[in-house]
């Protein structure tokens, strides 16, 4: 990969769930370029201040 690059990590979660984030390649990071707007979010556990769209959960 090299700088500018985008790549989209969107693993499959339990029962057929998807979920997906997209990031750039930066000279030294990736840049989290995916905006969830006003979509609740949570903190990426072991990446402090890291923070992503939560997965909705329907009952």
């Amino acid at each position: 990969m090299e700088v500018s690059h985008a790549v989209a990590w969107n693993p499959s979660l339990r029962l057929g769930a998807k979920v997906e984030d997209t990031f750039l390649v930066g000279p030294e990071s990736l840049e989290c370029i995916t905006s969830p707007g006003d979509w609740p979010t949570e903190v990426v556990p072991g990446s402090p201040g890291r923070i992503r769209a939560a997965v909705l959960e329907v009952s």
